[in-house]
């Protein structure tokens, strides 16, 4: 709008009819483009903060997405973890297992030829009318009466003390 117009328009405005100002055609034209323009504006501003509204909701949407797969991811990790360690745990209970159970085997043997050596040495004294004190090892299977004894012996035993 140039200066002349600018004075156009307020003689336009300065005009009065009893007292009041009067609006020619053209300022009424102006005011309703302005209208128009305002309305306009206010609806791309409507539409524009519309999408933005809707591309927000989006990026929520899919941020929520990745934040339940990183804590499913997560959990997942760590369920393989648990796993990984209790397999480590349960092969070395099983190597554990093994080795004693081998050991205990090897103990049983030994003392299964112990026992044939001291049987043998017994009968051959014997035979040999050697005679052999074994009150010592009476009075340890006394003491230990408990742990060589099942339990069900041990309760034969109590009740023939007792009869």
């Amino acid at each position: 709008m140039t200066g002349c117009d600018e004075c156009e328009r307020m003689a336009v405005r300065e005009e009065t009819v009893d007292g009041r100002e009067a609006t020619t055609g053209s300022e009424t034209d102006d005011e309703g483009t302005a209208g128009v323009v305002e309305r306009r504006i206010d609806q791309l501003i409507d539409e524009r903060a519309d999408a933005i509204d809707t591309r927000v909701d989006d990026l929520e949407r899919e941020l929520n997405e990745l934040d339940d797969f990183a804590r499913v991811s997560l959990s997942e990790r760590r369920v393989q973890k648990n796993e990984q360690a209790l397999s480590e745990l349960s092969n070395s209970m099983t190597d554990f297992a093994e080795r004693t159970f081998a050991k205990t085997n090897a103990l049983e043997r030994q003392l299964e030829k112990q026992t044939v050596v001291l049987a043998t040495v017994l009968d051959a004294l014997e035979d040999a009318d050697v005679e052999v004190d074994l009150s010592d090892v009476e009075r340890y299977r006394e003491e230990n009466l408990v742990t060589d004894m099942t339990a069900e012996e041990r309760l034969d035993e109590a009740l023939d003390r007792l009869s």
